[in-house]
């Protein structure tokens, strides 16, 4: 979050001729870490999340995704973004899940439907989920689309805006601990800085001027299976 903000406002500066210095302070190395950042599965998906989310978080998410086909163009290597949509699938057992899956999505999209009538989302049977993605066809009856839906490599993304940022000549401050944060000032163990403005996005960093603050787990699996073929 702090790199893609960075990269925005010195985007936006370029674009006004305006003078921008910036600062950016990670408690992680530069190259890596273990930020929630590095681990991210890198899905693009508002329309699958809404099953459990609230309408503002989609609208916030779509917007989002509006951003990412340019964002990806200006990086200066592949970042793996790919918008070819999601397949959700369920096995026999769990096909009772899938309904209900489909159901609730189909009834928070209502007010979100486009004045052409275009679905958001469209049930694929299988002789369509054959064609679309010939490997999941062997192994389900039918599939939930969902068109605009995207991905992206996380530590591909990460890599390439910290090439973006050190090329800008931003002021990178690794391995420091941004202990308290205000709207100007950053304090660092014994050391304070002053600023315009400060961005605070520290994450879960931020609990300790945020107390209420609580992390969510999550793991990221890497895969390598050869023999399967998926577009998706």
């Amino acid at each position: 979050m702090g790199r893609l903000t960075a990269w925005f406002l010195l985007k936006d500066a370029k674009r006004l001729g305006a003078d921008c210095r910036l600062s950016l302070f990670d408690k992680d190395s530069k190259t890596h870490g273990d930020a929630a950042a590095f681990t991210a599965a890198g899905m693009l998906c508002p329309y699958a999340e809404l099953e459990a989310s609230e309408p503002l978080v989609f609208s916030l998410g779509m917007h989002a995704l509006s951003l990412w086909p340019d964002i990806a163009d200006a990086m200066p290597h592949d970042i793996g973004f790919r918008q070819r949509g999601s397949l959700v699938v369920a096995h026999s057992n769990d096909i009772s899940d899938w309904h209900h899956f489909r159901h609730t999505l189909d009834h928070k999209l209502k007010p979100f439907e486009t004045e052409q009538g275009a679905s958001h989302q469209q049930t694929l049977e299988q002789n369509a989920l054959q064609q679309r993605e010939p490997s999941l066809s062997q192994h389900f009856q039918r599939a939930l689309w969902l068109p605009q839906e995207a991905c992206l490599h996380s530590s591909e993304t990460l890599r390439a805006l910290q090439i973006a940022l050190d090329n800008a000549g931003i002021e990178w401050h690794e391995n420091t601990i941004a202990d308290h944060v205000s709207a100007q000032t950053v304090r660092c163990g014994q050391s304070e800085y002053h600023f315009d403005t400060v961005i605070d996005c520290r994450g879960l960093g931020a609990k300790v001027d945020q107390p209420s603050l609580r992390g969510v787990r999550g793991e990221l699996i890497a895969l390598y299976a050869p023999e399967v073929t998926i577009r998706h």
